[in-house]
């Protein structure tokens, strides 16, 4: 009896008891900033399992003229398997618009990509270009919790 009463208590013991065995949720809040690939800032605001603020500049190019343009989030992004995606739109008076999508590696680290958009006309300088339509291709970045 005494043998099977430290069998189960050695065996109990082992398996942890009454713990949780699922891992363990990671806490993403909080400011993280980083670049694109083409250089540029990016700055990411994370409160609890949500996105709440992006700002990023990306640098759109059309009929000979190159601008950086400002982007701010339009609205805030649940982070659901380390993952989120959200919609993103310039703040330079023409609409541009795209998708920032980004995976959380790890508590301090993020990487994403911009997804490609396009636009009938390009402010830049406070002149608006209109000619090609805009095309941009993807962009990349990186974050890390600041």
């Amino acid at each position: 009896m005494k043998k099977a009463a430290l069998f189960t208590l050695l065996l109990f013991s082992a398996c942890g008891g009454s713990s949780p065995t699922g891992p363990t949720a990671l806490n993403y809040s909080g400011t993280w900033r980083g670049s694109t690939s083409q250089g540029l800032p990016i700055t990411i605001t994370v409160a609890g399992d949500m996105v709440s603020a992006v700002d990023l500049q990306i640098r759109v190019s059309m009929a000979g003229a190159s601008c950086t343009s400002a982007f701010k989030a339009n609205a805030t992004a649940q982070i659901a398997n380390a993952s989120f995606s959200m919609p993103i739109t310039s703040t330079s008076g023409v609409s541009y618009s795209s998708t920032l999508e980004g995976t959380f590696a790890s508590a301090t680290s993020l990487s994403g990509r911009i997804r490609s958009f396009s636009a009938n006309g390009l402010l830049c300088s406070g002149v608006f270009v209109i000619g090609t339509p805009v095309s941009q291709s993807e962009r990349t970045f990186t974050a890390n919790k600041s």
